[in-house]
């Protein structure tokens, strides 16, 4: 497996660190968002709790509902690329949801170390969550091949609009959208391993506490509560072109679709996660 350690070039439309970002690719009119063919996954009680360590043998996720595959978010920048296969597996347990990747990829982009640092820059996976499901306050954890962590918080302020193709309006993003990068995931565990030359895996243990909002929730998932959430695995992929350095492509590969490059911009376009025992 190859590691290029370097910054892309070429950063399109990934907003986390700036409050505009690129225009919107694709415009779209303001209007109501609608819900109405996000996915739905029912997921099962864990039997026993997985190790949340990455490794290749842990029978526990043989109990774990599968995602075959993330599909590739079309656009323009994506459509002459080749996607590499994701694999997301969910499990839940009244103190947390675990979560799966296992990702193939022969060259893995890891530009930067540290805690919540740009590693958005490089081949992550992520996970959104909006505990209350109200499109105010919403969360994203970003893991690395190498478990380095990003992790932060959006909020709303005031009436935002959005386009209705469910991304958040340039208008609000400037004026109503507030980013935390200050924010914790408190009692987060992740893990990663590199299992060979074509496959990297990743854990997470994300709390319940974190996970749910609700006047009568007691911090504790149980069957029948929903959660609102989207699975994400970002492939920075790079190729050399005549004459010129090697310019980084983002290619995303989503459970819930979105348009390119904004999952942290559609809070209503979460997918349901129905709790079943």
């Amino acid at each position: 497996m190859i590691y290029r350690n370097f910054l892309p070039l070429l950063l399109i439309c990934f907003g986390v660190f700036s409050n505009v970002g690129c225009q919107n690719l694709f415009r779209s009119t303001y209007g109501t968002v609608s819900r109405e063919e996000v996915p739905v996954l029912e997921v099962p009680q864990a039997k026993l709790l997985p190790d949340v360590d990455a490794s290749t043998n842990d029978p526990v996720w043989q109990q774990a509902v599968v995602v075959p595959e993330l599909p590739m978010v079309a656009s323009k920048y994506t459509k002459d690329l080749a996607t590499s296969a994701t694999e997301l597996r969910l499990l839940w347990a009244p103190e947390a949801l675990f979560i799966r990747f296992v990702c193939e990829d022969d060259v893995l982009v890891v530009p930067y170390m540290g805690r919540d640092n740009k590693h958005q820059n490089g081949d992550i996976v992520e996970v959104l969550f909006d505990p209350a499901r109200q499109q105010r306050e919403w969360f994203e954890v970003q893991v690395t091949p190498l478990n380095q962590i990003l992790d932060l918080s959006y909020q709303v302020t005031g009436d935002a609009k959005w386009y209705a193709d469910g991304v958040m309006s340039d208008e609000s993003i400037q004026l109503q959208r507030k980013v935390n990068l200050g924010w914790d995931c408190d009692g987060l565990r992740t893990s990663a391993h590199i299992q060979d030359d074509a496959t990297w895996v990743v854990e997470m243990a994300i709390p319940a506490s974190v996970l749910y909002e609700a006047d009568d929730y007691n911090g504790q998932l149980q069957p029948g509560l929903v959660l609102h959430a989207n699975f994400i695995r970002y492939e920075r992929w790079g190729r050399p072109i005549a004459g010129k350095k090697a310019r980084g492509y983002m290619v995303p590969m989503q459970w819930a679709p979105t348009v390119y490059g904004k999952p942290n911009l559609s809070p209503h376009l979460m997918g349901e996660l129905h709790l079943v025992e």
